[in-house]
Protein backbone atom coordinates (compact mmCIF):
# COMPACT_ATOMS: atom_id res chain seq x y z
CA UNK A 1 0.00 0.00 0.00
CA UNK A 2 1.48 3.47 -0.80
CA UNK A 3 1.79 6.55 1.48
CA UNK A 4 0.34 9.79 0.92
CA UNK A 5 3.40 11.82 0.64
CA UNK A 6 4.32 13.48 -2.62
CA UNK A 7 7.77 12.44 -3.51
CA UNK A 8 8.12 14.85 -6.73
CA UNK A 9 6.10 17.18 -8.83
CA UNK A 10 3.29 16.02 -11.12
CA UNK A 11 2.43 17.31 -14.44
CA UNK A 12 -0.80 17.84 -15.43
CA UNK A 13 0.01 17.78 -18.93
CA UNK A 14 2.01 16.23 -21.01
CA UNK A 15 5.22 17.55 -22.02
CA UNK A 16 5.09 20.18 -24.90
CA UNK A 17 7.63 17.98 -27.32
CA UNK A 18 4.47 15.50 -27.58
CA UNK A 19 1.65 18.15 -28.22
CA UNK A 20 1.50 19.16 -32.14
CA UNK A 21 2.05 22.82 -32.12
CA UNK A 22 -0.95 23.76 -33.67
CA UNK A 23 -3.28 21.69 -30.81
CA UNK A 24 -4.28 22.77 -27.31
CA UNK A 25 -4.41 20.28 -24.47
CA UNK A 26 -7.11 21.39 -22.02
CA UNK A 27 -5.34 21.05 -18.49
CA UNK A 28 -6.14 17.95 -16.17
CA UNK A 29 -9.30 17.89 -14.64
CA UNK A 30 -11.17 15.92 -11.62
CA UNK A 31 -15.36 15.63 -10.47
CA UNK A 32 -17.00 14.52 -8.31
CA UNK A 33 -19.85 13.08 -10.08
CA UNK A 34 -21.38 11.06 -6.49
CA UNK A 35 -21.76 11.83 -2.98
CA UNK A 36 -23.04 8.91 -0.60
CA UNK A 37 -23.68 8.35 3.18
CA UNK A 38 -22.98 4.56 3.14
CA UNK A 39 -23.18 4.39 6.77
CA UNK A 40 -24.96 6.69 9.87
CA UNK A 41 -25.02 5.10 13.26
CA UNK A 42 -25.67 7.39 16.88
CA UNK A 43 -26.43 5.64 19.97
CA UNK A 44 -25.90 6.30 23.25
CA UNK A 45 -24.31 4.14 25.52
CA UNK A 46 -23.80 3.35 29.17
CA UNK A 47 -22.63 6.64 30.37
CA UNK A 48 -19.45 6.69 32.73
CA UNK A 49 -19.85 8.03 36.17
CA UNK A 50 -17.30 9.86 38.09
CA UNK A 51 -16.35 10.98 41.01
CA UNK A 52 -18.69 13.32 43.21
CA UNK A 53 -18.35 16.85 42.48
CA UNK A 54 -16.71 16.43 38.95
CA UNK A 55 -17.31 20.03 36.27
CA UNK A 56 -17.75 18.56 33.02
CA UNK A 57 -14.31 20.07 31.17
CA UNK A 58 -15.11 23.61 29.13
CA UNK A 59 -13.16 21.85 26.29
CA UNK A 60 -13.95 18.26 25.36
CA UNK A 61 -11.49 15.90 23.21
CA UNK A 62 -12.87 13.72 20.94
CA UNK A 63 -11.15 10.69 19.60
CA UNK A 64 -11.34 9.77 15.68
CA UNK A 65 -10.53 6.70 14.18
CA UNK A 66 -10.37 6.60 10.20
CA UNK A 67 -10.05 4.25 7.60
CA UNK A 68 -9.52 5.52 3.89
CA UNK A 69 -9.84 3.14 0.81
CA UNK A 70 -10.32 3.46 -2.53
CA UNK A 71 -11.30 1.31 -5.94
CA UNK A 72 -9.66 2.43 -8.66
CA UNK A 73 -10.80 1.64 -12.25
CA UNK A 74 -7.64 2.73 -13.89
CA UNK A 75 -9.45 2.57 -17.45
CA UNK A 76 -11.92 4.45 -17.41
CA UNK A 77 -9.97 7.19 -14.63
CA UNK A 78 -12.21 6.75 -12.27
CA UNK A 79 -12.42 6.34 -8.11
CA UNK A 80 -14.70 5.55 -5.52
CA UNK A 81 -12.74 6.96 -2.37
CA UNK A 82 -14.25 6.21 1.08
CA UNK A 83 -13.80 7.48 4.45
CA UNK A 84 -15.19 5.19 7.19
CA UNK A 85 -14.95 7.42 10.80
CA UNK A 86 -15.36 6.22 14.14
CA UNK A 87 -16.22 9.38 16.42
CA UNK A 88 -15.74 8.62 20.22
CA UNK A 89 -16.32 11.35 22.58
CA UNK A 90 -15.70 11.35 26.01
CA UNK A 91 -17.83 8.90 27.74
CA UNK A 92 -18.08 10.15 31.44
CA UNK A 93 -19.86 13.49 29.90
CA UNK A 94 -21.07 12.67 26.24
CA UNK A 95 -21.96 8.79 26.21
CA UNK A 96 -22.24 8.63 22.23
CA UNK A 97 -20.98 5.56 19.89
CA UNK A 98 -20.65 7.35 16.29
CA UNK A 99 -19.76 5.83 12.85
CA UNK A 100 -19.78 7.16 9.47
CA UNK A 101 -19.22 5.99 6.19
CA UNK A 102 -19.17 8.37 3.30
CA UNK A 103 -17.93 7.48 0.02
CA UNK A 104 -17.42 9.74 -3.50
CA UNK A 105 -17.10 8.66 -6.46
CA UNK A 106 -14.14 11.21 -8.65
CA UNK A 107 -13.56 10.92 -12.67
CA UNK A 108 -9.88 12.37 -14.11
CA UNK A 109 -9.88 13.42 -17.22
CA UNK A 110 -7.05 14.60 -19.18
CA UNK A 111 -4.61 13.68 -16.46
CA UNK A 112 -2.27 10.29 -16.01
CA UNK A 113 -3.18 7.57 -13.62
CA UNK A 114 -0.39 8.52 -11.63
CA UNK A 115 -2.08 11.30 -11.26
CA UNK A 116 -5.26 10.65 -10.91
CA UNK A 117 -4.58 8.23 -8.19
CA UNK A 118 -2.20 11.13 -6.35
CA UNK A 119 -5.14 13.34 -6.36
CA UNK A 120 -7.54 10.40 -4.74
CA UNK A 121 -5.11 9.39 -2.14
CA UNK A 122 -4.08 13.16 -1.32
CA UNK A 123 -6.71 15.58 -2.40
CA UNK A 124 -9.93 13.50 -2.12
CA UNK A 125 -10.16 12.63 2.15
CA UNK A 126 -10.17 16.29 2.72
CA UNK A 127 -12.99 17.00 0.48
CA UNK A 128 -14.59 14.16 1.99
CA UNK A 129 -14.30 14.86 5.51
CA UNK A 130 -16.61 18.24 5.65
CA UNK A 131 -19.37 15.82 4.94
CA UNK A 132 -18.44 13.49 7.62
CA UNK A 133 -18.20 16.51 10.27
CA UNK A 134 -22.08 17.84 9.36
CA UNK A 135 -23.53 14.37 9.30
CA UNK A 136 -22.05 13.89 12.96
CA UNK A 137 -23.29 17.45 13.86
CA UNK A 138 -26.27 16.84 12.88
CA UNK A 139 -27.04 13.32 13.86
CA UNK A 140 -25.74 14.73 17.84
CA UNK A 141 -27.94 17.96 17.66
CA UNK A 142 -30.86 16.35 19.56
CA UNK A 143 -28.66 13.96 21.60
CA UNK A 144 -29.27 13.85 25.62
CA UNK A 145 -25.59 15.11 26.28
CA UNK A 146 -25.44 17.69 23.78
CA UNK A 147 -23.98 18.35 20.59
CA UNK A 148 -20.58 16.81 19.37
CA UNK A 149 -18.23 18.88 17.11
CA UNK A 150 -15.58 17.51 15.56
CA UNK A 151 -12.65 19.73 14.91
CA UNK A 152 -11.20 20.17 11.68
CA UNK A 153 -7.56 17.63 11.12
CA UNK A 154 -4.89 17.67 8.84
CA UNK A 155 -6.01 14.53 7.20
CA UNK A 156 -3.11 14.41 4.85
CA UNK A 157 -0.92 14.10 7.88
CA UNK A 158 -2.88 11.59 9.62
CA UNK A 159 -3.62 9.08 6.70
CA UNK A 160 0.55 9.39 5.86
CA UNK A 161 1.32 8.01 8.92
CA UNK A 162 -0.88 4.52 7.80
CA UNK A 163 -1.44 2.85 5.10
CA UNK A 164 -4.66 2.76 2.97
CA UNK A 165 -7.57 0.36 4.42
CA UNK A 166 -6.12 0.54 7.85
CA UNK A 167 -7.36 2.25 10.45
CA UNK A 168 -5.76 5.77 11.96
CA UNK A 169 -6.83 6.82 15.46
CA UNK A 170 -6.31 10.66 16.19
CA UNK A 171 -7.47 13.03 19.37
CA UNK A 172 -8.74 16.11 17.92
CA UNK A 173 -7.83 19.36 19.91
CA UNK A 174 -10.43 20.60 22.23
CA UNK A 175 -13.70 21.95 21.04
CA UNK A 176 -15.95 24.19 22.95
CA UNK A 177 -19.33 22.35 24.10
Amino acid sequence: MAHLCLVRPIKLMPPEETVASSSTVAPGRFRLEKLAVRRAIFEEVPRQLGEPGDEPPQQRVVKLEITAQIEMNADALKAIVSLDVTVTPDPKWQPYRIRVTISGEFAGENVTLEVFEQFCRVAVPPILFPYVRQLVHSMTTDGAYGVVRVDPVNLIELLARSTWGSATSASTEPSQP
